[in-house]
């Protein structure tokens, strides 16, 4: 098997949907912490950029998120109110099952899991907590959390609230 380099940005949830799947699988990767030189140096080697092609999962949805912590009053507050209520939906679905397969950790856990380490990030912005929100689901994520392809795989949520800050701070968004 050819060696699969996985090149991309630490907070992309694409990036950490593959890195999940593949540790899941058990596939060994490399990813390079220099986007450029990797770029020069795999220049002509087969690529697949399309990490839903990776997983083969269906269409992603629009990130939910983003107007939580780079907007203000009544358009964050229905943002907030929005996102809880794709919360609400997603934990209704959940039901009581351990993953959104039931007993198995499958392609929908995968899909959601690298939004959760936003979510430091909109309670911080928003001053609400998911966890009161939506306790089942919070309860989905500590669990998921607990694997080790999970948990090396999302980046420390403070570490992605300061880098909301710094994106902030350089488009100028208060």
């Amino acid at each position: 098997m050819d060696e699969v380099v996985l090149v991309g940005f630490w907070t992309s949830p694409y990036v950490m949907r593959v890195k999940i799947a593949l540790l899941e699988k058990g596939v060994e990767y490399v990813s390079p912490s220099s986007f450029l030189s990797t770029l020069m140096r795999f220049g002509r080697s087969k690529k697949n950029s399309s990490s839903l092609m990776i997983l083969t999962t269906e269409p992603e949805p629009a990130d939910c998120g983003r107007r939580l912590w780079a907007s203000k009053g009544e358009d964050q507050e229905a943002a907030k109110k929005e996102f809880v209520e794709c919360l609400k939906l997603l934990e209704n679905e959940l039901g009581d099952k351990p993953y959104f397969a039931g007993d198995y950790f499958g392609l929908l856990d995968i899909a959601l899991l690298p939004i959760t380490c936003r979510f430091y990030t909109y309670e911080t912005f928003c001053k609400f907590s998911v966890e009161k929100e939506c306790p089942r689901f919070m309860a989905w994520v500590k669990r998921c959390n607990q694997r080790e392809s999970v948990s090396k795989t999302l980046p420390d949520p403070y570490k992605v609230y300061d880098f909301a800050l710094e994106t902030k701070k350089r488009f100028n968004i208060e």
